[in-house]
């Protein structure tokens, strides 16, 4: 993976550094390795996939059962935001397809729910009449606008879900047990995008995550929303691997 374990400055574009990769199609040795591309260059026989549906710098952020020790291998909280900023603000990170669907999301592990935040909400409005910003993949991308909007998460595999601020006042989810979820995002709006304050059947709520226990029996969360970082859910990061 491309700089990890090592503090990555802007300047230092990695999609400039030389690398090889073996590919079993290169019948005559070694073919060049671009971290930024899915695909190497056209191998004997055909065109070699190095990586499916990403790249490098797209799948050295996939760790979704531990991005704790993603962070701690990147140098810390500080110097991986520092790296995903660039990478996201470089368009190294394509969020037209799977794998980078819960890479703004990794920020909550590292402390900075604001840039959360603001990088879901950047890649909501990715999404226009004229159609989704990737392959549907038989419902996949709709799913992400979904959850997106309502501001809750899901961590596939896992009970945890990381809160990001709804896009809309008010919105009810009935489950399947006929208990109901209600989410109201008080002040939200296109500018309003991060979270202030969060209560859960009234009771504060300081962390930008919960468990599917917390809500299985129906909950009413209630978002305060506004135009400024407030530092809301920075102290405490969702479990994490170990």
């Amino acid at each position: 993976m491309p700089g990890l374990g090592k503090a990555v400055e802007p300047g230092q574009r990695e999609r400039r550094l030389p690398g090889i990769h073996h590919s079993p199609l290169a019948k005559w040795g070694l073919v060049p390795f671009d971290p930024t591309r899915e695909t190497t260059s056209a191998s004997p026989g055909g065109v070699d996939r190095c990586f499916y549906e990403g790249s490098s710098w797209i799948y050295s952020y996939f760790v979704p059962h531990d991005f704790a020790r993603l962070i701690e291998l990147s140098g810390g909280s500080k110097a991986y935001c520092k790296r995903l900023q660039f990478a996201l603000g470089d368009n190294l990170i394509d969020f037209g397809n799977e794998p980078s669907f819960l890479t703004p999301y990794s920020f909550i592990y590292a402390g900075r729910t604001d840039l959360c935040s603001f990088w879901v909400r950047r890649n909501i409005f990715n999404y226009t009449e004229s159609g989704f910003p990737g392959d549907e993949d038989g419902g996949a991308m709709s799913a992400w606008y979904v959850f997106a909007a309502l501001g809750l998460m899901p961590n596939a595999g896992q009970d945890v879900y990381l809160l990001s601020g709804p896009l809309y006042p008010r919105a009810t989810l009935t489950m399947e047990n006929g208990k109901q979820i209600v989410i109201e995002g008080v002040n939200a709006s296109a500018d309003n995008l991060f979270v202030q304050s969060l209560t859960i059947n009234g009771a504060p709520w300081p962390r930008a995550w919960l468990r599917h226990d917390d809500i299985k029996n129906g909950a009413t969360l209630r978002f305060v929303m506004g135009p400024q970082p407030s530092g809301w859910g920075s102290t405490e990061p969702p479990p994490s691997g170990r």
